[in-house]
């Protein structure tokens, strides 16, 4: 069940995962990252940023453009329960 928007990354990949889940154009071209490679750089991103020191309750900013590594660093820092 959804709860939260932090749940919605894991229902998709589990319940209607997509070779396309995210596409974005770089350097002219289009590039595809699937449902379960953006769970898995979300991982990646949150171990990173635990092996930084940062943890539950601190406070962070993500200023960027719509991008898809917008929505990883917000995932990551969702799932440590940092607060943005």
């Amino acid at each position: 069940m959804i709860k939260t928007l932090f749940d919605f990354y894991y229902f998709a990949l589990n319940n209607q995962p997509k070779n396309d889940a995210f596409t974005q154009k770089e350097g002219g071209r289009w590039v595809s990252l699937s449902s379960a490679e953006f769970v898995k750089k979300a991982k990646q991103l949150s171990t990173g940023l635990i092996k930084l020191g940062i943890n539950k309750g601190d406070r962070a900013a993500i200023i960027s453009n719509n991008r898809t590594e917008w929505h990883l660093t917000d995932l990551a820092v969702q799932q440590l329960g940092i607060v943005n």
